[in-house]
């Protein structure tokens, strides 16, 4: 009727869910590009006084999603001009606007107005593209916590999110579909930020699809599984290609090798270079992880070093990962030098990547390769470094890790502990309190470090470092104890005495009747030897030590006079540890048991991350000496 009356009318609905009862056109609308979003972000700074070159950076990092720049405005403000104006304070925010965790922030905002009971459905539920009430029950309910779900609860549960029209929309009976537009935002955020939680979806929904038939369900194994990175054969059955054509449109979400497998089976999808080259690069990083890490425990650092070198040019900053296995390889090799530059264009490429975490961890392998060189005023700075920015991510263990070594350093090269070093002090201490069980068991050499420069503040750091880095004061770096602290150790550490082997023998009886006595006759002895004709001497005038006592009960065939086998009798390190944290425990006001322990963890902290080796042939270290093999600080652990 209005149409009629006022032809030049147009009704625009708007919105993020579709209008389909309407029958309208669609427009999507897109972002804003270029010059126009960065335009947008200075107005939405006005009277702030922020770099041009920072705006440029924010606005090139975020998508040009209005949305999504006054949300990068609002971080800005609020972390302020003189914030933003320091190196530390730019890196944080260019970090927290990483484009997936924008999208994130923002869809969190959304679920703030959803139902409680289906917001593991939305999130992490996005992961599947397709939910039916079974695949609430039988995929997502343990990934998602939901506990025991139960085909009454999944049917709730599912007539729930299909009133969440902002989050789905239905494509079925019983069947609905996340929006494609949310699935594509948030996915890379889950992925990077619970991908053990996401694999076990897809494990889930594989195992849920394989037991199905229908055209869809073969499609969304096959779905699952290129998530899962499986570039499964040509003939494999999960490859059919009507389930292969179907996720055309989805080639994007895949990882670069699984884009390269699809489109491969595709007849009019080109492959794209840029995908192969990162497919190929995915596959040698992920080989060269597991391979080189292995090489440096076994001391084979040249291998590693050789493996980067035979690669492209860049191949070092890669991935922080390689980048921190070069470092480490250089300086197992004494090439010192060749370290600290490695790892400072490592450390660049990570800032400008705004990979907060990559960039931290180079920060305190370079920390360890100056600490090694004695170059301590360097080493300070980039724990420090490490530090600040650690706190910032939110890692504990790794905050503490490169406060940990600032402490050292401190302490190592004499320096008068200025304010900072007493509020970070301060800080760790408070910090040391929310280690978890499981944290201390992931990270003995932390505990190591922590117990030798902060344990006056934390005792229970010394038993904590006994008990999960065990003790040995009679080998290795103990050698460098003073004769009390070890002896100490000896002591607190040595198992408890055994009980006389006589004691162990009960005493008869008196009051039990005694049996008859049957009398059993002798063997005849053997025919004697004959005598020796010219008999030996007996010893001159030093006489012979008493026979030691056996312990061992008769018949046990021990010989006689040994206690047991020395293989026996050498105590484990982690059962010194053990003995020694019960004593510390025990007596926690023994000061100088903890005097000694604390230097004994001091003595182990201080030893070089890469032990000294001489440059190979043709290749400088430096006049400042090297340090090479696999890292005392404890491979594997985090960081």
């Amino acid at each position: 009727m209005l149409a009629r009356a006022v032809p030049t009318v147009r009704i625009v609905v708007t919105g993020r869910a579709e209008a389909r009862e309407l029958d309208p056109d669609q427009h999507p609308l897109g972002g804003l590009e270029g010059d126009e979003a960065r335009t947008f972000l200075e107005r939405a700074l006005q009277g702030m006084q922020v770099s041009p070159t920072l705006v440029d950076e924010v606005a090139g990092r975020v998508s040009g999603n209005p949305l999504s720049l006054r949300l990068a405005a609002e971080l800005m403000r609020r972390e302020g001009e003189a914030v933003l104006a320091s190196p530390r304070g730019r890196r944080r925010l260019l970090f927290g606007l990483t484009e997936e965790r924008v999208q994130g922030i923002l869809y969190r905002r959304i679920l703030d107005h959803v139902d409680p009971a289906i917001r593991p459905l939305a999130n992490p539920g996005l992961v599947v593209r397709r939910i039916t009430p079974g695949v609430i029950r039988q995929v997502l309910a343990g990934p998602c916590g939901l506990g025991e779900v139960d085909a009454a609860r999944a049917s709730d549960l599912f007539a729930r999110l299909s009133r969440e029209v902002t989050l789905v929309r239905e494509v079925g009976a019983d069947v609905i579909i996340h929006r494609a537009d949310v699935r594509t935002e948030m996915l890379p955020l889950l992925e990077a930020d619970a991908p053990e939680q996401v694999a076990a979806i897809h494990r889930s929904a594989v195992e849920y699809y394989a037991g199905r038939a229908g055209p869809d369900d073969r499609t969304e194994r096959l779905y699952h599984r290129l998530m899962l990175g499986d570039a499964a054969t040509s003939d494999d059955e999960d490859w059919d290609p009507l389930a292969a054509a179907a996720l055309e449109p989805a080639l994007p979400e895949f990882p670069p090798a699984s884009r390269v497998e699809l489109a491969s089976r595709l007849d009019e999808v080109e492959v794209d270079p840029d995908d192969l080259a990162a497919a190929e690069s995915e596959a040698w990083v992920r080989q060269f992880v597991g391979q080189a890490r292995s090489m440096l425990d076994a001391g084979d650092a040249a291998h590693v070093v050789d493996l980067i070198e035979r690669r492209p040019d860049g191949v070092r900053t890669l991935t922080a990962e390689v980048g921190q296995l070069h470092v480490e390889a250089l300086a197992a090799m004494g090439l010192r030098a060749e370290a600290t530059e490695v790892a400072r264009e490592a450390i660049a490429a990570a800032d400008a990547a705004g990979d907060l975490r990559g960039y931290v961890e180079l920060s305190i392998v370079a920390a360890r390769v100056a600490e090694d060189g004695g170059d301590f005023v360097q080493a300070l700075d980039s724990y420090l470094d490490a530090r600040e920015s650690a706190v910032d991510l939110g890692v504990l263990t790794v905050g503490l890790t490169a406060g940990a070594g600032a402490l050292r350093v401190v302490r190592r090269g004499g320096m008068r502990p200025d304010a900072r070093i007493d509020a970070l002090r301060t800080a760790m201490v408070s910090e040391t309190g929310r280690l978890t069980e499981s944290d201390k068991a992931r990270n003995p050499s932390l505990l190591r470090e922590l117990a030798a420069d902060l344990s006056a503040e934390a005792p229970g750091l010394l038993a904590d470092a006994a008990e999960y880095a065990g003790v040995e004061a009679d080998t290795g770096h103990g050698e460098a104890l003073s004769p009390e602290a070890r002896s100490t150790i000896r002591r607190v550490s040595a198992p408890p005495p055994e009980p006389d082997a006589a004691a162990a023998v009960p005493e008869p009886d008196a009051a039990a009747p005694v049996g008859p006595v049957t009398a059993v006759p002798m063997p005849p002895p053997a025919d004697p030897m004959p005598p020796p004709a010219d008999p030996m001497p007996p010893p001159a005038a030093e006489p012979m030590p008493p026979p030691p006592v056996s312990a061992a009960p008769r018949g046990s065939g021990s010989p006689a006079g040994e206690r047991r086998r020395p293989w026996r009798r050498r105590r484990s390190s982690a059962a010194k540890g053990k003995a020694v944290s019960d004593a510390l425990r025990e007596s926690p006001e023994d000061e100088q048991l903890q005097a000694h322990l604390r230097e004994y963890w001091r003595s182990e902290a201080d030893q070089a991350s890469y032990p000294a080796a001489e440059p190979p042939p043709g290749r400088g270290g430096g006049a400042d000496g090297a340090e090479g093999g696999p890292s005392s600080r404890g491979e594997g652990e985090q960081p």
